[in-house]
């Protein structure tokens, strides 16, 4: 089913068209609703868990699109076409957009209404987008650094209006889509040099002419029949536009489909040269008919799509004129993400020299490559398809091994045959990573950084390097491993750290199943790759270190607080943790620092640089009241830590006995009372109030405190400085005469007033609502609020108009609040969703 999100989208997106300066404007996008589009069942091909439903004006789009500078013009300073894209939250993000070869120049000149561009975003650094367009549809795909890939696809086979947008998350595995790769190491062709760790060198894109060929059946599945090939050839211009995206950004290689590639495009299943449902078979067979219809010579890595259920490849293959054809992918439905990035990019990078990094066994594992825990989740693992799984699909993106075995084979035999196009790029800056020893069972942090000389937006990557060795060890992996992977990859992000196990799962306890910490004696191997993210060609750099865990030694302990207890807040007490022999050779740790968390581990501040690791420390607090604190003890000097298992917290410690505070409304202007039992050192009080929110506090008055006294004192304030329709938030900030401070608890009131109530009708209501605002109100210009009972946000909309509709039809039955906050004014409503 479609995500409520999907009505939050604006009714109109716009777009806007420049070179050098802005100058047109157009609008392309709609909102729409499921139940307007016209499709038959039959054809919808992609069915996402959750997706956004948007109309195109497919006309426009593909007019503008052809307005799109080439590459070559952009990277001479020419600016790309602007275009606004919805995301699948309901909110829209900009990219500059240009085009990109995927079909060979002279191939293009034949179908120049099937046409591949590529773009970055203006608007969230480190984004890119791969797009392309045909007769035969629309498609987009958004690589965003550290996050769920994104996409855009025709809400069914044979429409160009109406489209879904979706996370790859949001789009699992079906059984329809079981896929099996028969790669096993047997087949190895000419095995690279293994030295290097670097994914290639740099500054240049590998081009390979690529002969892509299809069976029959898969360009039936198309609409490709007779001589219309068209269908078939914008299928595979939608795939490898895809696939490049990754290549490109991770090893700067791009494969262009041939100039004659439509005479392997076959249309008949009946005599076209292959056996669709045996990838065996196949790789011979493509690899004669590239031979014979391609040319030896014309062609540097061969490859054939069909609707079989598996794929093979021979490793080390492109240039290599007995072997470079041979390359296979088949699905019963290929078509979409799981097709190419999934088993497309997976086969293709068994060509360029990826071998499979899961460590499960039973399902064609290699045994020098597998690095990842299970079934993996990078791009040459066995995801989804070889339990236990890591997860149901796999991540865009390469692990550092297959990064270095393709990185090894492009820059040796494999590279022989490429076209080297300079893209002016340089590799990231790593400094060095320094080896740890640590406790066993202690959760460690590792840090690195870089700097890139073109500037461009950096992520990083910490995966670990330890492969199978004999005996094989349990999956998921348990503490006692002796060897192979505990740590499974996670997406490159901006983070240029990584804790290990994450630190969410540390704060909750939580123990998942791939991330393991030893418990024995172990050495783990981990590399830190940092990707430029360059759309004309990505630049990696890595830094390797290892990080041995003591067997005897740990594990390194937080023992109070460890949850539950309560503490004045300015008070003094006592903290402990469990050296555990974490002191001694080979940890030698000597000095630990101690950081206080106040909102249950989101941020930390460090109360203690440095104190010897002797297992105690008197801390002095000076804390507000929450019942969300936690104690986190880092080594110094190392990168083990602990952090408290659950929260703790922090009192009232006002050396008051406050027992009445309260905040009072009173036409036009707010009363605020409090009562003292006993009083010592007291200063005063100042008055603190915020608007709206209880998180930016300003002073506005003081009122003298009685010093030390035993009786009851009663103080009142009255804030004259308000308006009717807000929320005010107000706290007593106590001071004594040495100077040290303490809040109370935070009050809140609504000054009720004229016009401050919004009209809202029908009411019960169940599927669309009218909202007015008071007669005499000028426009409203603000945004929108629904709000459930619980004050959680239900929708965020702008709005421009004293009066205005909204559609409620998705919401669940209830009663909502709306809030309208339009220039320094909040207007209120209310209604109930039937």
């Amino acid at each position: 089913m479609p995500s409520l999100l999907r009505h939050s989208l604006p009714a109109l997106i716009s777009i806007v068209c420049a070179s050098q300066a802005l100058h047109a404007q157009t609008n392309l996008w709609t909102e729409i609703r499921e139940t307007d589009i016209q499709a038959d069942p039959a054809d919808r091909l992609i069915i996402p868990d959750a997706y956004q439903t948007v109309e195109l004006d497919f006309p426009k789009m593909d007019q503008l699109l052809q307005l799109a500078p080439t590459e070559q013009e952009h990277q001479q300073g020419t600016n790309g076409l602007l275009l606004q894209f919805p995301m699948p939250d309901g909110s829209t993000v900009i990219f500059e957009i240009w085009k990109t070869t995927v079909l060979h120049p002279q191939l293009q000149a034949k179908y120049p209404e099937i046409r591949a561009y590529v773009g970055k975003s203006t608007d969230r650094p480190g984004m890119l987008a791969r797009i392309d367009i045909s007769p035969y549809g629309f498609h987009a795909m958004f690589l965003n650094t550290g996050k769920s890939a994104i996409f855009i696809d025709p809400y069914a086979r044979g429409t160009l209006s109406a489209y879904i947008c979706f996370y790859k998350k949001d789009h699992p595995r079906r059984l329809a889509d079981a896929f099996i790769c028969h790669n096993s190491d047997q087949i190895v062709i000419d095995p690279p040099n293994q030295a290097s760790d670097r994914a290639g060198d740099c500054g240049n894109r590998r081009e390979y002419q690529l002969a892509l060929a299809c069976t029959g059946e898969y360009a039936n599945f198309h609409g490709a029949f007779g001589t219309n090939k068209a269908p078939a050839l914008a299928a595979m211009n939608t795939s490898m536009n895809r696939v490049n995206g990754v290549y490109e950004r991770d090893a700067s290689i791009r494969m262009i489909i041939v100039p004659n590639n439509d005479v392997v495009i076959f249309t008949n299943p009946a005599t076209d040269p292959y056996t669709n449902d045996d990838g065996g078979i196949m790789l011979g067979e493509n690899q004669s008919t590239c031979d014979a219809l391609i040319g030896t010579n014309n062609y540097d890595i061969g490859h054939v799509f069909s609707t079989g259920g598996g794929g093979i490849a021979t490793l080390n293959s492109p240039c290599n004129v007995n072997l470079k054809a041979r390359g296979v992918t088949g699905l019963p439905s290929p078509i979409g993400d799981i097709f190419d990035i999934d088993y497309v990019s997976h086969e293709m990078g068994h060509q360029f020299g990826g071998q499979h990094t899961q460590y499960n066994d039973g399902c064609n594992r290699s045994n020098s490559s597998a690095m990842e825990p299970g079934s993996a989740s990078t791009i040459m693992g066995y995801a989804g398809v070889c339990s236990p799984n890591v997860q149901s699909n796999s991540d865009n993106y390469f692990h550092a091994r297959s990064l270095q075995q393709i990185g090894n084979f492009v820059t040796g035999s494999g590279g022989t045959c490429a076209t080297l196009v300079p893209t002016g790029n340089s590799a990231p800056v790593v400094p060095s990573l320094v080896n740890k020893t640590i406790p066993h069972s202690t959760p460690f942090l590792l840090t690195g950084s870089a700097t890139d000389p073109n500037g461009n937006i950096l992520s990083f990557c910490w995966e670990q390097m330890n492969a199978w060795s004999n005996p094989t060890q349990p999956m998921p992996p348990e503490s006692t491993n002796i060897s192979g992977p505990m740590f499974r990859s996670f997406s490159p992000d901006g983070n240029n750290y990584r804790y290990c196990p994450r630190f969410e799962d540390v704060l909750s306890g939580f123990d998942f199943d791939w991330e393991e910490l030893p418990s024995v004696n172990r050495t783990l191997s981990w590399r830190l790759t940092v990707r430029d993210n360059n759309p004309a060609g990505g630049c990696t750099t890595e830094q390797n270190m290892t990080v041995t865990t003591s067997g005897s030694i740990g594990p390194f302990e937080v023992t109070s607080p460890n949850g539950g207890e309560s503490y004045p807040g300015n008070s003094t007490q006592t903290i402990t943790w469990n050296v555990a022999g974490s002191n001694n050779a080979p940890v030698s740790c000597a000095n630990v620092s101690i950081l206080l968390s106040l909102d249950g581990g989101a941020s930390f501040s460090t109360i203690v640089a440095s104190t010897p690791n002797d297992g105690s420390q008197s801390v002095t607090f000076n804390a507000p009241v929450t019942s969300q604190a936690r104690i986190m003890i880092q080594a110094v000097g190392n990168i083990f830590y602990d952090v408290s298992n659950n929260n703790f917290s922090f009192s009232l410690s006002l050396p008051i006995e406050l027992i009445a505070f309260n905040a009072v409304p009173q036409q036009n202007q707010v009363r605020l009372d409090w009562e003292t039992a006993t009083e010592k050192n007291n200063r005063g009080f100042y008055v603190e109030r915020s608007l709206e929110k209880a998180d930016a506090f300003a002073t506005i008055g003081w009122v003298a405190g009685t010093g030390t006294t035993n009786t009851a004192q009663r103080y009142t304030f009255f804030d004259q400085d308000v308006q009717p329709g807000f929320d005010y938030y107000y706290r007593l900030r106590q001071t004594d005469f040495d100077g040290k401070e303490q809040y109370s608890p935070i009050r809140t009131t609504f000054l009720e007033g004229a016009g401050s109530n919004l009209l809202v009708l029908p009411n019960p209501a169940t599927e669309k609502i009218r909202v007015e605002a008071p007669s005499g109100t000028a426009e409203l210009v603000g945004n929108v609020e629904i709000l459930d009972v619980k004050g959680s946000l239900v929708t965020d909309l702008p709005v421009q108009s004293r009066s205005f509709e909204l559609d409620v039809s998705e919401l669940k039955t209830g009663v909502y609040f709306i809030r309208v906050i339009a220039e320094g004014h909040v207007f209120r409503g209310v209604f109930l969703r039937q």
